[in-house]
């Protein structure tokens, strides 16, 4: 598998959805360098705040779950799917892409039970 640092964009849907500021943008920009860093075995370090600056970006719930998504499996590397804020991010998905499927007309057409 492979891993990247996502665009700053991907992080500004997902803190813009979430109702975060900067700060939350940055420690999650943190994470991904991280979880580059220990997929790379880079002794160096990836800087992990280089020139981010959080902007505010409405995009569709399908956008964020996508962009939740794709954050999610960049960082899945070493010790990261292991941290409090990995997990936490992973529950809103979870929760979010509950609330997609939910509002899809196929779902509410289905049978229950």
């Amino acid at each position: 598998m492979s891993s990247y640092v996502v665009k700053d964009r991907t992080i500004d849907i997902i803190v813009s959805f979430l109702g975060r500021d900067q700060k939350y943008g940055k420690q999650l920009m943190a994470m991904n360098c991280k979880a580059v860093n220990q997929r790379y075995n880079d002794r160096k370090g990836m800087s992990s705040n280089v020139g981010y600056s959080f902007k505010f970006v409405n995009a569709s719930k399908i956008q964020v779950l996508k962009s939740m998504r794709c954050f999610l499996y960049q960082c899945y590397e070493g010790t990261v799917p292991g941290m409090k804020l990995y997990k936490d991010l992973e529950i809103e998905m979870r929760c979010l892409a509950i609330e997609v499927i939910d509002s899809l007309p196929e779902w509410k057409e289905a049978e229950w039970g």
